[in-house]
């Protein structure tokens, strides 16, 4: 990993997410791009107006020059803050007006980068924080995306929880896992959750462990299939016991989140477990 994207917007929380990032660049000595995305247009509310106007028809353009002045100002203070906390680090910002996720995907293609890193506040929240933002840029981008609880405090990444239903994609995404981390010291736990009643042996859970019976072996793999009721209660007891420090999954081009462990399971429950969800596309 050469390059990390962190998007930001100036909301409370943003400290913990700068943070998470700059530790976690320090493992693969990778660049931080700090990257904020102002709106630049204005919208009218019960008029013959379009919805969507460019700011310089309604505002003139010494208001909007004010809005992207003190927006750089508040991205070069943030900058400053963590290079004066992590000297070692290698950051730099951008800013960019137009629709945040838009603008985002943009930055993230022109730098190039191996990942993108995201605040959410797992509510109702406003800005690049908002779960409809980050379900559009996850939809609309081939690059990891990962999505930082406000109030998470960064620990180096070891266990993680990767929800599987035994496909054969799930191999692909495992293996991409592993490259994308490498140098955390990681162990992925792939688990499956059924009813009950449903409980049975799996060729395709024999499969997947065939796959990487290395892994297994010494221990940087285990696969479980796990009979619960209570999916999302049996997820939050497995994250305590194992001390799981991120939460990865694929997002299936069918839609942002397919059907886990043959029941719904949408990213609005996964994000009660308060854990970085890791996100790769299929």
């Amino acid at each position: 990993m050469k390059t990390i994207l962190l998007a930001i917007d100036f909301s409370e929380g943003i400290e913990n997410c700068c943070n998470y990032a700059i530790r976690a660049a320090g493992r693969f000595d990778a660049e931080i791009i700090l990257f904020h995305s102002y709106f630049d247009k204005f919208l009218v509310a019960e008029s013959n107006f379009p919805t969507g106007i460019e700011t310089d028809t309604l505002i003139n353009r010494k208001i909007l020059q004010d809005i992207k002045s003190q927006a750089e100002s508040d991205l070069k203070n943030i900058e400053n803050c963590i290079v004066e906390a992590y000297p070692k680090a290698r950051v730099k910002s951008a800013l960019s007006g137009g629709n945040a996720e838009d603008e985002i995907i943009k930055a993230a293609e022109e730098y190039k980068v191996d990942l993108i890193m995201l605040g959410s506040s797992g509510k109702a929240a406003k800005g690049i924080f908002s779960g409809s933002i980050s379900k559009k840029i996850i939809e609309n981008t081939q690059i990891p995306v990962l999505s930082i609880p406000l109030n998470y405090t960064y620990k180096p990444i070891n266990n993680i929880l990767y929800p599987t239903e035994f496909l054969h994609d799930d191999m692909i995404i495992i293996k991409t896992i592993f490259e994308l981390l490498s140098n955390f010291d990681i162990k992925m736990h792939c688990i499956h959750l059924v009813h009950p009643e449903n409980f049975k042996a799996s060729e395709s859970m024999n499969e997947l462990c065939a796959n990487f019976k290395d892994e297994i072996k010494k221990e940087l793999i285990c696969v479980e299939m796990i009979a619960s009721s209570n999916f999302l209660e049996s997820l939050q007891k497995y994250t305590e016991l194992h001390q799981i420090h991120l939460i990865a999954f694929a997002a299936h081009k069918r839609g942002f989140l397919k059907e886990l462990f043959t029941q719904k399971l949408t990213k609005k429950d996964l994000f009660q477990l308060q854990l970085p969800m890791l996100t790769i596309k299929q």
